[in-house]
């Protein structure tokens, strides 16, 4: 099984954050939002929004897109591996029948 994906907020703090030696609450003032509501989205308990993705992009490069991709591949796993999650099977209609259940079918 595949490992989650690093969520946005982990990207920021080890790939920016701790080489720069930039404090959560340096950054939050940095980018203009409340340290806590920061702290929550780096610890990833709390998702990245579009609006802070644009915010980071500012501070940090590359684009918001760049940002929220990450974000969608932390969800969709979580989607995928949760718990609510029910087992469910391909749908299989007429055209997945074998083509000798066909030949069998045109003969008889």
């Amino acid at each position: 099984m595949r490992r989650r994906p690093s969520t946005p907020g982990e990207i920021v703090v080890e790939e920016f954050l701790k080489p720069l030696s930039v404090t959560v609450s340096a950054f939050a003032r940095h980018i203009g939002v409340v340290e806590h509501d920061l702290a929550d989205v780096l610890d990833g308990r709390v998702r990245v929004t579009p609006e802070l993705a644009v915010r980071f992009s500012c501070a940090l490069g590359p684009s918001p897109e760049l940002w929220l991709n990450p974000q969608h591949s932390v969800d969709v796993y979580d989607a995928h591996h949760g718990a609510r999650t029910p087992r469910i099977d391909r749908i299989r209609g007429r055209r997945a029948r074998s083509a000798d259940t066909q030949a069998e079918e045109h003969a008889g």
